[in-house]
């Protein structure tokens, strides 16, 4: 009798482990793109617990935006690479 109390008090702990490990894969999922808007030609650098990433910005060459994320999943626009004070030449002819 006693074997099988520990043998259920065993399948009730795993049980409730995987299910610990269930709603946690559950919580690090995620859906592609993780980033909402147009992100051509991506770049990405690891540097101190910081990915670093720039894109070509599409319609806006002028742009070149820079973002920086923890985990690849959230992102945070910082910057740009040329921003728009520093551009003085035309870049669109229409």
């Amino acid at each position: 009798m006693l074997r099988f109390a520990v043998a259920i008090t065993c399948i009730g702990v795993a049980a409730a482990a995987a299910a610990a490990l269930s709603a946690q894969a559950q919580a690090q999922t995620y859906t592609n793109p993780v980033v909402k808007v147009q992100t051509p030609d991506p770049g990405v650098i690891y540097s101190n617990g910081q990915y670093y990433a720039v894109t070509t910005s599409g319609d806006d060459a002028d742009s070149f935006p820079i973002r920086t994320s923890t985990d690849l999943v959230n992102w945070k626009q910082v910057g740009f690479v040329f921003p728009h004070e520093y551009v003085s030449y035309p870049l669109r002819t229409n």
